[in-house]
């Protein structure tokens, strides 16, 4: 479902649609270790783009 479609649904819907975008994301999220071994979360821009243009119904390019 779009960004667009969700101006029509109702709260609950609303909420189901963000869930699963949050949900998606979490998916994608990836551990990295740093050079004094630290553990940090990470996500790809490009697994991030992916997943809000499908989730707005547009292109969205983060890169720089």
């Amino acid at each position: 479902m779009s960004y667009r479609e969700t101006f029509r649904l109702n709260r609950d819907d609303l909420e189901y649609e963000l869930m699963s975008l949050t949900d998606e994301i979490k998916e994608n999220v990836e551990w990295l270790y740093t050079v004094d071994n630290d553990e940090v979360e990470s996500i790809s821009i490009e697994n991030l783009e992916t997943i809000l243009s499908r989730f707005f119904g547009i292109k969205i390019e983060l890169k720089q």
